[in-house]
């Protein structure tokens, strides 16, 4: 099974997952191929915003892939 990656949206945070990641979990999904990123401050806003969030995205996948 390819890993699921959830990304929070803006102002939010990454335990807002974790009532979907149990109700995925309890159909069978293994936990071990589910993960979260957690972006710091995501209503920061200045020069190179989009750079350090796809930054952040492609550091936590490069985790991912490998396991997939």
């Amino acid at each position: 099974m390819p890993p699921i990656l959830f990304v929070h949206g803006n102002g939010d945070h990454a335990a807002l997952w974790i009532t979907t990641l149990s109700r995925m979990q309890s159909n069978g999904v293994p936990r071990d191929r589910m993960f979260v990123i957690n972006f710091t401050d995501p209503l920061a806003r200045g020069d190179g915003h989009v750079f350090r969030v796809r930054t952040a995205l492609e550091n936590r996948i490069a985790v991912i892939e490998p396991t997939y």
